[in-house]
């Protein structure tokens, strides 16, 4: 993340995301494994922010580590993304949700944890949606990401729901990202 401080100085903060469930995995570097960059660079990053399911998970013990977790309670429906309805209103039977994203299951726990318990449907990551994958019969409601929703908004229909979610982070991440931001003089 790159921005300027009140001094006008352009200031890096680097953050590196782990996943709690998934770790660094085999430790690899894409396409054999799933990290980006070397688990060494952990070592050189301003925080390692790891992503947890719930509040219970504890983070991975590195320096520098903080917390965070997606919540969201509503969905939207992709048709129209005026009308929301709460969690428990797909507490249903036959509610269906599709996910084409890196982890599919963290989307399907989490639903799992707002009380919504649905027949999942994974996909690759980045999976080109196309009308044929929302043919899902007796289906009463589609659940699925914000980022998928966006694929699927040419095609939806009114079965068609996304989950909006928001990212909490520990008040110390916030801390350290405006004092590197302020710069040194305000210490």
């Amino acid at each position: 993340m790159t921005a300027c401080n009140t001094t006008g100085w352009r200031v890096l903060v680097e953050i590196a995301v782990v996943d709690a469930v998934r770790g660094l995995g085999n430790r690899c570097l894409l396409p054999a494994g799933p990290l980006r960059e070397p688990v060494s660079r952990l070592g050189a990053v301003d925080a390692v922010v790891v992503l947890s399911a719930s509040p219970d998970t504890a983070p991975p013990i590195y320096p520098g580590t903080f917390a965070m977790r997606l919540v969201g309670d509503r969905l939207v429906r992709v048709d129209d993304p005026l009308t929301s309805a709460p969690a428990s209103a797909f507490a249903r039977s036959e509610v269906h949700a599709l996910a084409g994203i890196g982890h599919p299951e963290r989307f399907f726990a989490q639903l799992a944890a707002i009380g919504i318990v649905a027949t999942p449907h994974r996909f690759r990551d980045h999976h080109r949606f196309v009308a044929a994958d929302l043919d899902i019969a007796g289906a009463q409601a589609i659940l699925m990401t914000e980022k998928d929703a966006l694929k699927c908004e040419a095609f939806a229909d009114e079965r068609c729901w996304y989950l909006p979610v928001r990212a909490c982070v520990d008040d110390g991440l916030i801390t350290l990202v405006e004092g590197k931001l302020r710069g040194p003089q305000a210490a």
